[in-house]
């Protein structure tokens, strides 16, 4: 890219109509767009022939890059497929926006400068999950203890405060990766590559929770937190009560990246590299993602509390043994879904 904010690519099969449409589309779109853009042009299908290319260039007389990718590994990884599409591509070198077989001028605009904030995450994949996968977490969820008062006064609500940010930093904990590779520059293959290793790192905690309870690095977290609370919160909240939140925002975290892995990488990486004002809008984005993360948690924690003494007697009990269950359960999907992602590899010819 060079140093532009994103970057348009127009796709297209051989002696395709759409490719008129799409130079029309991004003139417009680039005349109302204050910024630097760059612009790729791949024409791809197995029939597709480098003489394609050179008709295209001399059809359109376009001065930017003409691709060829005739073995389909490059629209194999799209999300379009094979056909002709017009993508954004944000400063993560991710597509943080994709439409086929062309797009309007209007919404690409939209699109391009959607790209400067983040693209299209929101934190809203957070409570999409509150009501699915995170219900798994319920009994990870239940209390110990009831409600004490506290030696000395606390600031009102400090409890929820305490949840939503040990939560969000587990949420932070396990999406750190994706988000320093976002400054690091590679092709996407490459990136899809690297992907694995955070399979790995979410296999390696579902075992070790079945094991002991808890991954080591939600325990040492939670350590730290709760280290850094003033003395008389530490005395009225126990710490293992604090990491058990980082332990719920991390199971949050994993859901959400397998759902939007470049949650972060898009929203606040990509964001950041886009200006000084971007850094401001990534650095809100990441705060956001992880607020809204540690509401779900505490809405877990709320209704997993709604049993009174019965949530408190099975929570006393049962949370080790809950603990470890859910890490027996979790390491079957962190399996799947490794061997999901390395048959998809294999599929568009990155192994």
């Amino acid at each position: 890219m060079e140093g532009a904010d994103l970057m348009l690519v127009s796709v297209l099969m051989p002696g395709s109509e759409n490719g008129a449409d799409h130079l029309k589309e991004f003139e417009a779109a680039l005349a109302g767009y204050d910024g630097d853009v760059a612009v790729l042009t791949v024409i791809i299908g197995e029939d597709a022939l480098i003489t394609d290319a050179k008709a295209y260039v001399d059809r359109y007389n376009v001065t930017w890059p003409v691709l060829l990718d005739s073995t389909g590994e490059f629209a194999a990884s799209l999300p379009t497929g094979e056909a002709d599409a017009v993508l954004v591509v944000d400063r993560s070198g991710r597509v943080s926006s994709a439409a086929s077989p062309g797009q309007a001028y209007t919404e690409l605009g939209e699109a391009m400068s959607a790209s400067q904030r983040g693209g299209s995450q929101t934190a809203s994949a957070y409570l999409r999950l509150a009501f699915g996968p995170c219900l798994f977490l319920l009994f990870l969820a239940l209390p110990r203890v009831g409600w004490e008062k506290p030696e000395e006064p606390l600031p009102p609500g400090t409890l929820w405060a305490s949840i939503i940010a040990a939560a969000g930093a587990g949420v932070f904990l396990v999406n750190l990766p994706s988000l320093l590779l976002a400054f690091v520059p590679f092709d996407a293959a490459l990136g899809s590559t690297l992907d694995l290793i955070s399979y790995a790192w979410f296999i390696e905690m579902a075992v070790v929770s079945a094991i002991r309870g808890a991954p080591f690095e939600s325990d040492l977290l939670g350590r730290l937190i709760h280290r850094m609370t003033p003395g008389v919160f530490q005395r009225w909240r126990d710490e293992e009560d604090l990491a058990r939140d980082v332990l719920l925002g991390v199971w949050v975290g994993w859901f959400a990246w397998f759902a939007e892995p470049a949650m972060f990488a898009q929203g606040v990486g990509a964001a950041m590299m886009s200006g000084v004002g971007g850094i401001f809008i990534g650095l809100l984005n990441g705060v956001l993602f992880a607020f809204v993360a540690g509401l779900v948690v505490l809405l877990l924690r709320i209704v997993a509390g709604l049993g009174g003494p019965l949530s408190r007697l099975f929570g006393m009990y049962g949370a080790e043994s809950f603990a470890r269950f859910s890490g027996w359960a979790l390491v079957p999907i962190g399996i799947w879904v490794t061997v999901n992602h390395v048959i998809f590899l294999s599929s568009i010819g990155v192994l």
